[in-house]
């Protein structure tokens, strides 16, 4: 919980280079698929700094022990700034992603529900993550169903929110 806040706070935590990497991320928002196969040099740097402020945040852990309150209270937040716009939102969404995982408000699962978080905010961020497959979605949620997922996607096809580019194992499914 403690990310949040300390970025509303003081914003110059945000290391320079961080900063520039997510400028230019901000700018190829849908075309990640082109970004990364031209500058994977800036995509691992993110994710070294990433992994570096995980080990950070928890050690925040021992801190949480209402976590009701304190997911209101990040999700308050989280919503406060995305109006605001004084912090680039990639940061916001990492520090809220971190702050979840330490909140850890379920007794399993908060990793599979954090990187369902993550895609839902980035989603609402205006960033296409891309293509996917049933064996993709299977290996991120091992304890979904194949049935289950494929009933989901099929209900998100009749609502038009995805599309599928393939048929038998190869099938592909997308963000419309």
């Amino acid at each position: 919980m403690k990310t949040l806040e300390k970025l509303r706070k003081d914003l110059t935590s945000i290391p320079i280079a961080t900063s520039w990497h997510l400028s230019a991320l901000d700018e190829f928002k849908g075309k990640q698929e082109l970004y990364s196969k031209q500058s994977p040099q800036k995509l691992k740097h993110l994710k070294e700094h990433a992994l570096i402020e995980s080990s950070i945040s928890s050690n925040r852990m021992e801190g949480v022990k209402e976590s009701k309150i304190y997911l209101k209270k990040a999700i308050d937040l989280w919503k406060e700034e995305i109006k605001e716009k004084r912090i680039p939102p990639l940061i916001l969404l990492i520090a809220f992603n971190f702050d979840f995982l330490c909140i850890h408000p379920f007794r399993d699962g908060n990793r599979r529900v954090s990187r369902l978080i993550l895609l839902l905010q980035l989603y609402k961020l205006g960033f296409h993550i891309g293509k996917f497959s049933v064996a993709d979605i299977k290996y991120n949620l091992p304890g979904v169903s194949i049935e289950l997922i494929r009933k989901v996607l099929k209900a998100l096809q009749k609502e038009k929110k995805v599309k599928n580019t393939g048929r038998g194992r190869n099938a592909r499914w997308e963000k419309v």
